[in-house]
């Protein structure tokens, strides 16, 4: 195993805010990249234990003595979650990583340098890519209806790729970012109020961006830097509660835009609900009889007006695998 340094004696310059929910094989392969570097910047690490288990909770604090452990056994989202850790934070700055991410670079020293060449930056994160190599991420437009309806129907990455704030070499700016990871100056993200806790598992990183770019902050993307994401293997059990809390968390993000994007959102989101399902309902086999179940209940809850953790918790009983395809906390599946 990698050796983990000890707690940093002076101040940190970055806090590491990593949120696991009891996966202690992928929460392995992302503490040990991130210790694997050789890092110059001091810098603390924050693990929120969410659900933990007892055994692996132990393990944790036995393997890694100089992580700091958060326990979680409420039902949080991932804001909630991150906010524990982010308000205790010592670092000048906070960089958020998913557990299902790992390093093959110094991201840390890098992203701060990027900083002190942009110091009229607020956000910065790195160039996201798949496992294999592919560009899964580097930099967004502003979430607007024309572009949902683009994510919709999967012909987001065509958009962005004719974008000025996607897809740019080097570092430049962007107007949307993704949660996977992204470091901010710790004063601009108390200023923000910290991560919204409206929102269960999606929009928050969008929510973040666009009140950010809305106070006179800026994001930007260094796309020399890199950083691996796994998302297909995230919250597969939990694909059904995850996307209605994502259906009604995009309705709260638009709502605050006004009434009529919220009431628009709204009407788009259920004509897509009804073309999925009728797409389901001339399939046939298991698959398609549990597809039918997800979309019926996105369909009862649409309009609904509970918060997304209320929906999360109603629904929170496992879905068969055969329903998870490659359902992720921010994305959606093809029908």
């Amino acid at each position: 195993m990698t050796p983990i340094p000890a707690k940093p004696s002076t101040a940190p310059v970055v806090s590491v805010v990593i949120v696991c929910m009891d996966q202690m094989a992928r929460l392995r392969t992302c503490l040990d990249s991130l210790f694997a570097q050789n890092t110059r910047v001091p810098f603390e690490t924050w693990v929120v234990a969410y659900r933990f288990s007892s055994s692996h909770l132990q393990d944790l604090r036995r393997e890694y003595p100089g992580v700091l452990v958060v326990e979680s056994d409420e039902t949080r989202g991932f804001s909630e979650n991150n906010n524990l850790a982010l308000r205790q934070a010592r670092g000048r700055y906070c960089f958020l990583l998913n557990d299902d991410t790992w390093m093959e670079m110094p991201v840390l020293d890098r992203l701060v340098d990027s900083f002190e060449l942009h110091p009229e930056a607020a956000i910065f994160m790195p160039k996201i890519l798949n496992p294999d190599g592919s560009i899964q991420f580097c930099g967004g437009v502003d979430m607007t209806i024309g572009y949902w309806l683009f994510q919709a129907f999967h012909l987001a990455k065509w958009r962005t790729r004719r974008s000025r704030y996607a897809n740019q070499p080097g570092a430049f700016r962007t107007r949307n970012i993704l949660g996977a990871a992204f470091m901010i100056r710790t004063e601009a993200l108390r200023a923000l109020g910290f991560l919204d806790e409206r929102y269960f598992f999606s929009p928050e990183d969008t929510a973040l961006s666009t009140l950010a770019n809305c106070r006179g902050y800026s994001c930007w993307v260094d796309a020399g830097i890199e950083i691996f994401h796994d998302h297909s293997s995230t919250l597969k059990a939990h694909y059904l509660p995850v996307l209605l809390a994502l259906q009604r968390g995009n309705r709260l993000f638009f709502a605050d835009r006004g009434r009529l994007q919220g009431a628009t959102i709204t009407l788009l989101w259920a004509l897509r609900d009804i073309l999925t399902f009728f797409y389901w309902s001339f399939r046939r086999g298991e698959s398609a009889r549990l597809h039918r179940q997800v979309w019926s209940a996105m369909l009862r809850t649409v309009f609904s007006r509970a918060t997304p953790k209320e929906l999360f918790v109603r629904y929170s009983c496992p879905v068969p695998s055969g329903t998870a395809g490659n359902g992720t906390a921010g994305k959606e599946n093809p029908p």
